[in-house]
């Protein structure tokens, strides 16, 4: 039944999905086992419950609802970020949509819009969501001692996101139609959009 429930899931997302080669990108049920097997232990599966050990004793529990209607969802465990900020990355498929849930060392949760794709110096991600029936939008986190933050969110229907990557810890290139056309450059006060 998990199974199906995350096929119907993967037929809706469509082009939703992304491909920016980074490794949360590619997060689907049968990667799931590399993915816990990287955890030491920490993560486990029993049929439909998925649970993660945090570092306070308590656990992170994720329950696949498998219904035939807009109640069902699948989880998937996608894996660790990198220290210093160790966020565990759940993707979840629910009857229509998804998106990510990061889940802090302490417990802390926040969605996010699709898979984070981590700044070379790891402080900061992106999230875009790519969707034939809505605007695209792309998103700009932050990540500190004290949780994860959003800085910037975009969403246009101007444009129909091709490529998304970071140039450095402080630039982000957008790529429409073949070519890059915007440039988010991280400023004093928060994030400056230029066309190029």
């Amino acid at each position: 039944m998990r199974a199906s429930i995350v096929a119907q899931a993967l037929w809706l997302l469509g082009s939703a999905t992304t491909a920016h080669g980074q490794e949360f990108a590619n997060c689907f049920p049968d990667a799931e086992p590399v993915a816990m097997a990287g955890s030491a232990g920490v993560v486990r599966r029993d049929s439909q419950e998925l649970r993660i050990e945090l570092e306070n004793g308590h656990t992170a529990d994720f329950t696949d609802v498998a219904e035939q209607d807009s109640r069902s969802v699948a989880y998937v465990y996608c894996g660790q970020m990198p220290p210093p900020y160790p966020f565990h990355v759940v993707r979840y498929f629910p009857w229509e949509g998804g998106g990510y849930i990061l889940v802090s060392p302490s417990g802390l949760r926040v969605h996010v819009i699709g898979a984070p794709v981590l700044a070379p110096n790891g402080s900061r991600f992106f999230a875009v969501s790519i969707n034939e029936f809505y605007p695209d939008l792309l998103e700009i986190w932050s990540m500190d001692a004290d949780g994860i933050h959003l800085e910037l969110s975009i969403q246009s229907d101007l444009w129909r996101l091709e490529a998304v990557q970071w140039e450095s810890d402080s630039v982000i290139t957008v790529a429409v139609a073949g070519r890059v056309t915007h440039e988010l450059r991280r400023i004093a006060n928060g994030w400056q959009v230029l066309p190029r």
